[in-house]
């Protein structure tokens, strides 16, 4: 279930330019839409779980 929340999520957050997005585009040259969306998924849970683990606020780099 999360993994298709996580997967929702970076479908959405791919319309803005971030380094998730930047990077998904770039892998998604090389292996494909799909394998590149769950690197990128797994790349913005890791940001959501050390944000949540440091009780730090969002601040795109």
């Amino acid at each position: 279930m999360l993994r298709w929340i996580v997967q929702e999520c970076l479908w959405t957050h791919l319309r803005y330019d971030t380094h998730v997005s930047r990077f998904f585009f770039r892998l998604a040259r090389r292996k494909g839409k799909k394998v590149a969306a769950v690197a990128a998924a797994r790349k913005l849970l890791v940001a959501i779980y050390w944000m949540l683990r440091n009780r730090e606020e969002f601040r795109a780099h």
